[in-house]
């Protein structure tokens, strides 16, 4: 075989499956997230809002920038919480929403990262 000739699997799923595919990954991490949060805590970690959004940012993004925005909002979101808890803000039973995190992370995406691809 020659090297090369083998484009590789995200090569050949081409542009066509890219929103598919972003909406089966952001979707389905955040519906694995919410069920499991149900099944550790016994209450719910993430309401399916946020798993329609990201599913909905999957088919705007693609696979890559739907990784890229779930994993800044996912830290983002961290970061926030951690600076609450120590300020006193946030206690440790509050929760916060993490829909106003995925869509600022989704629009710095479009609005960075897009238009240089």
């Amino acid at each position: 075989m020659q090297a090369g000739a083998d484009p590789g699997l995200w090569a050949s799923l081409g542009g066509f499956w890219q929103p598919f595919l972003g909406m089966v990954v952001g979707g389905g991490f955040m519906l694995l997230c919410a069920l499991a949060g149900k099944l550790i805590f016994n209450q719910n970690a993430f309401g399916f809002g946020d798993v329609k959004l990201c599913a909905a940012m999957g088919l705007v993004l693609g696979i890559n920038g739907t990784i890229a925005a779930v994993a800044a909002a996912v830290m983002l979101s961290g970061f926030a919480a951690a600076a609450g808890l120590a300020t006193g803000r946030y206690g440790k039973k509050d929760q916060k929403p993490l829909g106003p995190y995925l869509c600022g992370c989704a629009m710095a995406y479009i609005i960075i990262a897009m238009p240089l691809m």
